[in-house]
């Protein structure tokens, strides 16, 4: 493990948490349903794509990210076929807010995503640390 890696996840879980944050805002609010989708899915996006850089995997593209976390986590033990779902329904959840679906989203939809994003982020933030990957201010 580098003290590089470390940095790297840790920033990407602050805004993992950053973005918990603007969900919960734009649900509660500003009762944005497309942006709490939108800013849920990045807070699990940003949490994932920490967990892989203690594995130093990476991904340009979010197709890629949803992938590896299934391949190198879900499919290999360390995390639970949930946190996948939570991963998969969430990327699908806001394509179709953000690019397909003219139809704005009902707000059930958008606190299941909210409460997912914070159960992933959360179970993600305890792996970490747990193997040590978080700096001290976490």
């Amino acid at each position: 493990m580098t003290e590089d890696t470390r940095q790297y996840v840790s920033m990407r879980m602050l805004q993992a948490e950053d973005a918990l944050a603007d969900a919960r805002v734009l649900l509660d609010v500003r009762q944005s349903l497309t942006g709490t989708i939108n800013r849920a899915y990045y807070a699990v996006f940003y949490a994932a794509s920490a967990v892989l850089a203690t594995r130093d995997l990476s991904s340009s593209r979010h197709t890629g990210v949803v992938s590896m976390f299934a391949r190198e986590f879900v499919k290999k033990g360390s995390m639970p076929p949930e946190m996948g779902r939570i991963l998969h329904r969430l990327f699908d959840m806001r394509q179709r807010s953000d690019y397909h679906s003219p139809a704005q989203p009902v707000r059930e939809s958008a606190e299941e995503c909210f409460q997912d994003a914070c159960k992933f982020v959360e179970d993600i933030k305890q792996y970490l640390k747990a193997g040590n990957w978080l700096v001290d201010d976490e």
